[in-house]
């Protein structure tokens, strides 16, 4: 097989140097390792097959249990109290903050916005010494439903909190749960979206987050950077009020979207999760997976390893010489360049993830039969969150023969396999616009893509991402079969489905949910709030 991999090098920040990082004598290792692979390894210049396809896989290290290597992470909670979380809801919610407060160590920072009607700081970003989690706990303990679901002001909020931390850390999440839709401040979903990139993405002003701040009523709104202070508890409003407009700093703010029950809007949950990188949404179909959800997602960012990260992709100067050329990229996040080389942002990395880069070439052309031909360059560069510095994995060339004849290789089962995740990925994204109007063309085009996995020829059924595909695809198709069943939960588990496979990342709701995107850190955490938040 024709597959390259490459050792990462870290750069020098003092001289840009690259530098090479091994595994040796107690030395960090790399922090992502990347490989190329062709869908077939041989084709012959007489077979039909003018194009192929390429995969570029990059792998994230593992984490030692020793917590004293991962990056230290700043997290705002936007928590909705709104009438309807009344009850189990908010209980149960209140027993997953204290065990998430207990898991923090104390050079990670931890924030709370509640939000209803109103939006409030009832809890300040701040590090969680011994002192500062005994009086946030008396807090959350206190916490009570108010009014009617203002997400916009929450996300705003949360964005002013982050973005006041003048020396923030390596790791930076808002995680957003609500049970219900917008109905105060912005209501309309489009315009959300685009306000959470503005105020969320590294480098943005917070102009958009000014607007925000505006649809809010601002009784219950103190976020005076220079002496911030919790809100009293009886919902009095506060004096002197100040909305301080600064622009982001840092690494990337993260969002990770809980939509609980089936009373939410999945799409937008989901829109507003994709706007930034590595955001997720989980469907939390029961109350009490609240707390398993809430420990996936807080493995993931206790284990993030690498940012940033953006794969290159080159047509060697040799390969263009024979015609070869690029005919797409299967990724949302790609830029075609003038040369024709192709950028594609993969974001950050937990400790154990995969990200697999699909692209389409046009096959060389060599006037006589060839081997070894490269095809494609391919390097990542990224932030090293355990390092602390900018890192890049060098330059791996994929190679294809193409002799005399019509010889073509058995093809790779893992190119086969992405392959058709993305695939599978796209034909869900299709239904879901038919959903809406025509439930039964959605579920034509779903059959189809699942008779199209099973029957594709030379494909390992076997293959846990193929196991896995097929059962949820099975499983969208049960929650297309009525209008009444997607509503109630067929609409939210498309979209989170869609965005799993789409990112590779689990973002399973409870622990006992099988995902081949799931790593030993989350499983773990998973499994430990869900254990802890039973009653």
């Amino acid at each position: 097989m024709n597959e390259y991999t490459a050792e990462t090098s870290t750069v020098d920040t003092d001289s840009f140097s690259f530098v090479d990082v091994t595994d040796v004598d107690g030395a960090v290792p790399p922090a992502l390792s990347l490989s190329v692979a062709p869908r077939h390894d041989t084709i012959g210049v007489g077979a039909p097959e003018t194009t192929t396809q390429l995969c570029a896989t990059i792998k994230a290290r593992d984490l030692p249990d020793d917590d004293d290597q991962r990056a230290p992470v700043d997290t705002i909670v936007a928590l909705d109290v709104s009438g309807s979380m009344t009850g189990d809801k908010l209980v149960l919610c209140k027993m997953t903050l204290e065990l998430f407060l207990r898991t923090l160590g104390t050079s990670d920072r931890f924030g709370l916005v509640t939000f209803a009607t109103n939006a409030r700081i009832d809890i300040p970003a701040q590090f969680m010494t011994a002192e500062n989690k005994q009086a946030a706990l008396r807090t959350i303990e206190m916490l009570h439903t108010r009014e009617s679901t203002n997400i916009s002001a929450a996300i705003g909020l949360a964005a002013q909190e982050l973005n006041m931390i003048e020396t923030p850390n390596e790791v930076r999440s808002i995680f957003l749960l609500t049970d219900g839709h917008a109905n105060c401040g912005i209501t309309d979903s489009a315009a959300i979206v685009e306000a959470t990139k503005n105020c969320l993405l590294e480098g943005a002003t917070n102009a958009a987050l000014d607007n925000l701040m505006k649809t809010m009523d601002t009784n219950n709104l103190m976020v005076e950077p220079t002496a911030i202070k919790l809100l009293p508890a009886d919902d009095a409003p506060p004096t002197n009020i100040t909305v301080k407009s600064t622009p982001t700093k840092g690494s990337p703010i993260t969002l990770h979207c809980f939509g609980v029950g089936t009373d939410h809007d999945s799409v937008f949950l989901r829109q507003i999760a994709d706007a930034t990188p590595g955001g997720t949404y989980y469907f939390v179909e029961n109350d009490s997976s609240v707390g398993s959800a809430f420990g996936d997602a807080l493995g993931g960012i206790l284990s993030v390893v690498a940012q940033s990260a953006v794969v290159n992709i080159v047509v060697p100067p040799e390969a263009a010489a024979l015609g070869v050329d690029y005919v797409d990229v299967y990724h949302a996040h790609k830029v075609k360049r003038e040369n024709g080389s192709y950028s594609v942002t993969v974001g950050d990395f937990y400790a154990e993830e995969t990200r697999d880069v699909i692209f389409e070439v046009k096959l060389a052309s060599p006037t006589e039969g060839g081997i070894e031909i490269p095809h494609a360059q391919v390097s990542v560069a990224y932030t090293d969150t355990i390092q602390k510095r900018p890192a890049n994995t060098g330059q791996v060339l994929c190679a294809m023969n193409r002799p005399e004849g019509s010889n073509v290789s058995e093809p790779n089962q893992h190119v086969m396999a992405q392959w058709l995740r993305v695939f599978a990925t796209q034909e869900m994204a299709e239904a879901e616009k038919m959903a809406s109007s025509n439930l039964g063309a959605a579920r034509a085009r779903i059959q189809k893509a699942l008779d199209a996995i099973e029957k594709t020829s030379g494909v390992n059924q076997t293959d846990p991402l193929i196991i896995q595909l097929v059962a949820e695809l099975k499983q969208v198709l049960e929650g297309l079969a009525t209008r009444s069943a997607y509503a109630s939960g067929g609409a939210h588990y498309m979209q989170k489905t869609m965005q799993q496979h789409r990112m590779q990342r689990c973002s399973e709701a409870t622990h006992d949910s099988a995902s081949v995107y799931r790593g030993s850190k989350k499983m773990k955490m998973a499994e430990t709030f869900a254990w802890n938040t039973k009653k």
